[in-house]
């Protein structure tokens, strides 16, 4: 019984923090399907030659700055919506940024293939799933990949995850302060834009939180507790079925939308 107690309060400890890494959790579940489409054979080609890989593979996070305490106190939630990622994209694609920031256009298809999985899987997979298992069931998922690597190709080994975390050039300031007042043109929306102080302290904020939640994997020690609860939410119909096909489903998802912006 002692051996569950310290992985229960750590996890409640993960849940009861201002939400920030939880959604399709990005420790490592984003960071893994960035690594996918950055370098799984399967992919080859879907990034352009141009863009950094290891910098993709980091910019996947960034859209989870919406739930870092310092965004939604400003009302900044918007920035985890499809048209905050085209605006940065529309930003990244803009003279002179274009030329001037060429790493702006690999963290702009970083923050859209984001947007684009998360967008599949929350309308799927946990589509009738409401807090606290909503949660619940991203940490088991992010657990299983921090053991086990990319469900679409286990026979590569897992990557060192610790080594992997946000950072001011995975989600650069300028870009998103840009961006915001590019979402307010399109969307007509009177919402508030990003300061210089919001991304020096979010960003941060948002890599501590991922490190966090990469401790929590390792005190648990294995993938055993995950894979029961989550076996035992298909078995109640709780969940539709395993996340592996939605993995690669929401891969697929993030892919097109790549694709798309090339």
């Amino acid at each position: 019984m002692r051996r569950f107690l310290v992985p229960f309060l750590a996890l409640a400890f993960v849940i009861l923090m201002p939400r920030t890494v939880l959604p399709w959790g990005n420790g490592p579940t984003h960071f893994s399907l960035g690594n996918d489409l950055a370098n799984n054979s399967g992919y080859t080609g879907i990034l352009p030659a141009s863009d950094n890989p290891q910098l993709f593979i980091r910019a996947n996070a960034c859209p989870d700055l919406a739930w870092t305490q310092t965004f939604k106190t400003a009302g900044l939630g918007y920035v985890h919506t499809p048209d905050f990622a085209q605006a940065l994209y529309d930003v990244a694609q803009s003279y002179p940024w274009k030329s001037w920031k060429p790493n702006w256009r690999t963290i702009a298809r970083a923050y859209g293939a984001h947007i684009a999985a998360d967008g599949f899987v929350h309308s799927t997979l946990l589509a009738n799933v409401g807090e606290p298992i909503h949660s619940l069931v991203e940490v088991s998922v992010d657990t299983l990949i921090f053991y086990n690597g990319t469900p679409i190709n286990p026979s590569t080994p897992p990557l060192v995850w610790e080594n992997i975390n946000v950072g001011y050039d995975a989600c650069d300031p300028y870009l998103f302060i840009l961006a915001s007042r590019r979402y307010r043109e399109r969307t007509g929306q009177a919402v508030p834009t990003i300061q210089w102080g919001h991304m020096l302290v979010a960003v941060p904020g948002l890599a501590s939180s991922i490190a966090v939640e990469y401790a929590y994997h390792k005190l648990k020690g294995n993938t055993d507790l995950s894979e029961a609860y989550l076996q035992n939410l298909v078995n109640q119909g709780v969940l539709p079925g395993g996340f592996e096909s939605y993995y690669g489903d929401s891969l697929e998802a993030a892919a097109d939308w790549i694709q798309v912006h090339q």
